[in-house]
């Protein structure tokens, strides 16, 4: 459904996002994980055709279907926002227009697709949010935004999304701010959202523990470079870039313990290599020579001159 090849976004003179290669299939969940500032976001902003005036796609593809969407006008992209490519924001409270009641803004969402009835486009909205579990729906039409919790607004974007039926839902941080008990709501209005309308849902993260429950396939991106692919269980259990290896050895176990990471930051010049100055393995050859694009196992990637050795962090 979606593959994006060699993509490349920089902002001015600051690099976004450089090199970015994948795919999602349809009825996929596909997660990119990473610290702030690492391009996760700038490549759903480029998907969506949301970059903005600074923004700038440089090279690469976006096909959605088979169209590019990099060579694609305005109009186009308008006819595929909402309609196929759907978007839930970081913060749906904030995206949603504040003076308007949500019962409008469906009727407002629904209209795109064509002449409708408020009555029918309430019908639509009560159904698509009692499918995600939200609790007196009806009630929910007749307010604001404002007046309702960020666990809330972020379901009711889901159901916006839903409503439309699209075939490729792009979400960004949708559990950022909110407290463990309605991130668990979240995710599983995610899988009810996947299991209705089928949609493909691309997904940006750092919440380890979303990943582990909802992806099909995930993507760890550093520094605007996707460091490693592959299947969740393969990523998550048998990690191949150190910085990966990080970022699990970062996740809280189950009884509470606080992990140790060994986190080592040497003092080294500039590389062709993302991670380098951070890696507590490079070698010599890392600091002149860019990492080689590896595939250990079938479907495993990792960008890293070390891949098919086990990483120990520090060694």
């Amino acid at each position: 459904m979606l593959r994006i090849h060699g993509l490349s976004v920089d902002y001015g003179t600051k690099w976004a996002a450089e090199d970015i290669s994948f795919a999602v299939a349809p009825g996929e969940t596909v997660c990119l994980v990473g610290e702030s500032g690492s391009g996760k976001s700038t490549v759903l902003k480029a998907i969506s055709g949301l970059l903005g005036r600074e923004g700038r796609i440089t090279s690469g593809q976006i096909l959605f279907e088979g169209t590019d969407l990099t060579a694609a006008g305005a109009k186009a992209l308008q006819r595929l926002r909402g309609a196929q490519i759907a978007t839930v924001c970081q913060q749906a409270g904030s995206s949603m227009d504040p003076i308007a009641k949500i019962g409008s803004q469906f009727h407002e969402v629904l209209r795109t697709k064509g002449k409708i009835s408020r009555k029918e486009s309430d019908r639509l909205a009560v159904s698509a949010m009692e499918a995600l579990a939200l609790k007196e729906p009806e009630r929910i039409l007749n307010t604001y935004p404002a007046m309702l919790s960020g666990g809330t607004n972020q379901r009711v974007a889901l159901a916006m999304a839903m409503v439309m039926d699209p075939k490729l839902i792009l979400a960004d941080e949708p559990t950022s701010a909110l407290d463990v008990t309605v991130q668990v709501e979240v995710v599983q209005a995610m899988g009810r959202l996947k299991e209705r309308c089928g949609a493909a849902i691309l997904l940006v993260t750092h919440n380890i523990g979303v990943v582990a429950r909802i992806a099909d396939k995930v993507g760890v991106m550093y520094q605007g470079r996707m460091l490693e692919w592959g299947e969740r269980e393969a990523v998550l259990n048998r990690p191949l870039h150190p910085y990966t290896k990080l970022l699990m050895e970062a996740v809280l176990p189950m009884d509470g313990a606080l992990p140790q990471v060994k986190v080592i930051f040497q003092e080294r010049g500039a590389s062709p290599c993302p991670f380098y100055a951070r890696c507590g393995m490079a070698k010599e050859d890392c600091a002149a020579q860019p990492p080689p694009l590896a595939e250990p196992e079938a479907g495993h990637l990792v960008l890293c001159g070390l891949a098919g050795k086990e990483i120990r962090h520090g060694e």
